[in-house]
């Protein structure tokens, strides 16, 4: 009965357990581990939350289904399988579920530890940057799509023209501070002459 209820759980990401609680299956994302070079695959989770009065409608018609019987016959079956769960639970203080984890019971009610590990089907990737020098693709400038060779031609051009460009301001403040000069000179000499 167990991998019957692992299974609806695989395939509607829930499970409802009357008078213990609710199961639910989370997707964690993929990650990127920078330091090992590694990416790391999607892990489902599965979360428990205490408290569930009722049996979910359908699981009884999943388990008819996969059993071939009436509907009638896997309610009963559930339920009997539910309350034996749950007085083992209640009598042991832990149950073990397999493909689930550890049900245990405390002052606050049932609280679950997880399996070590959900099976994941995909092996961490290997992820290296790699820069190719002569391929191009397009990137997103503000409003305006460019290609990687118009940024790179873009950027050259503006470093070229900020540091060779500029001479010319180099040349003209020193040839007003030559005028200047020149201009003191000849007028502290008709200052002097006047004199």
């Amino acid at each position: 009965m167990v991998e019957l209820l692992y299974k609806y759980f695989i395939l509607h990401k829930s499970l409802a357990i009357p008078g213990i609680g609710f199961f639910t299956m989370n997707q964690q994302p993929a990650q990127l581990d920078f330091v090992h070079k590694v990416v790391l695959p999607p892990v489902p989770q599965i979360n428990f939350l205490p408290g569930c009065e009722q049996v979910d409608e359908s699981i009884v018609d999943f388990v008819a289904d996969e059993t071939r019987s009436s509907r009638e016959k896997s309610s009963q079956i559930i339920s009997r399988f539910f309350d034996t769960l749950r007085n083992n639970l209640y009598s042991n203080k832990q149950v073990q579920l397999p493909f689930f984890g550890l049900l245990e019971v405390g002052a606050d009610g049932p609280t679950f530890q997880p399996a070590a590990s959900m099976v994941s089907y995909f092996a961490p990737a290997h992820a290296e940057r790699i820069v190719r020098e002569d391929a191009e693709h397009h990137i997103l400038v503000g409003d305006a799509v460019r290609t990687n060779t118009q940024m790179q031609q873009h950027f050259h051009e503006g470093s070229r023209r900020n540091t060779t460009d500029r001479w010319w301001i180099y040349a003209l403040i020193i040839a007003i501070v030559a005028i200047a000069a020149i201009a003191f000179y000849y007028w502290r000499m008709q200052s002097m002459q006047q004199a």
